[in-house]
């Protein structure tokens, strides 16, 4: 089972993508954190079972993007590498750049919906749970 455990919104989005060598700008955007727990119980002999547990982030970019350029699917297919710079507000009230490198794409929707994954071990992750 997956759940969305914290959302965090984000401003000043750039997502740039690399294709043919080159990387560049290729939409603003104004993207969100979702930080999702996957539970998955495992059973053991003699019936008990006990919940594994994965803690990921996922970056969501939805509806609001500025393109830089014509994007379609033969252009996709040349990308090799996105990446994402964008402003966050900490629990302290100071915003700070984070930048995601080498994204993972799982879903792009060109019309309005792209979702990229981080890695499952990436240090990001728990910061996310404890500063923002």
């Amino acid at each position: 089972m997956k759940k969305i455990i914290k959302t965090i919104y984000a401003d000043n989005g750039k997502l740039y993508a690399t294709a043919s060598g080159r990387r560049g700008l290729l939409a603003e955007c104004t993207p969100k954190i979702e930080i999702i727990e996957e539970s998955h119980l495992v059973k053991t002999v003699g019936g008990s079972a006990y919940p594994v547990k994965k803690i990921f982030a996922s970056v969501v970019i939805c509806g609001d993007m500025e393109y830089e350029r014509d994007v379609d699917l033969a252009y996709l297919k040349t990308v090799t590498d996105y990446a994402l710079t964008m402003d966050v507000t900490r629990r302290d009230g100071i915003a700070e750049e984070i930048q995601f490198v080498s994204l993972i794409p799982v879903e792009i929707t060109l019309d309005d919906r792209w979702i990229f994954e981080l890695g499952v071990h990436d240090p990001l992750t728990r910061r996310f749970m404890t500063e923002f």
